[in-house]
């Protein structure tokens, strides 16, 4: 209430209240100064070098999960077989009964393999989405480069040619070196395509 009565006061007599409050306009520009400068955060974008070794770490990491998760598909598969059927095994080989048709064994290994490999894709999937919540920044940065990195595949990639060996997707690219080298792989391929595609309208005037 003091507060207000004096700065009335000032107001009145025109003059400034910072004289008689600088700790209060301190506050008040600093205040107002940190929300007109608050702007979304940037993130440094990563270099090729880091791109593909943080690329690369992940992609270990992921398989290396994947392995237990697989593992405990398996097991869980194989529980459930022999709780289910727990006879399959007992009969003899004339009057093994078929299960949807398919021999235990075969049924067994069927689902055992069906399972490891949703376990895999799971344990990957969970471990990348828990590095995806525990890294944010790294996060986004990777998310970022991948964008321009397949922007710059799609640029120079001769489309008219998608055969595996060739490294369409530049799988096989790990260095900067390797990138260089697939761009240059991609315009032979081009150049080839073109002088062909003269050659072959040469002979047909």
């Amino acid at each position: 209430m003091a507060v207000k009565n004096v700065v009335n006061f000032c107001i009145k007599q025109q003059k400034v209240v910072i004289c008689f409050y600088p700790v209060i306009a301190t506050r008040m520009i600093h205040s107002s100064g940190g929300q007109m400068s608050s702007s979304p955060e940037k993130y440094s974008a990563l270099s090729f070098d880091e791109y593909q070794s943080l690329k690369r770490s992940l992609r270990t990491k992921q398989r290396l999960s994947g392995i237990p998760f697989a593992f405990t598909g398996l097991t869980i598969s194989s529980m459930a077989t022999a709780y289910l059927v727990p006879d399959m095994f007992d009969a003899t080989p004339e009057n093994v009964q078929l299960i949807m048709g398919l021999d235990p064994i075969v049924f067994c290994g069927i689902c055992g393999v069906s399972s490891s490999f949703l376990g895999y894709v799971l344990g990957t999937n969970f471990y990348k989405l828990i590095w995806t919540l525990m890294n944010k920044t790294e996060a986004i940065r990777l998310q970022e480069k991948d964008k321009d990195f397949l922007k710059r595949l799609e640029k120079h990639r001769f489309s008219q040619d998608s055969k595996f060996e060739d490294d369409y997707y530049g799988e096989s690219i790990k260095t900067l070196s390797d990138y260089r080298q697939w761009v240059r792989t991609q315009q032979r391929k081009r150049e080839a395509a073109a002088k062909f595609k003269t050659m072959a309208s040469t002979k047909l005037t």
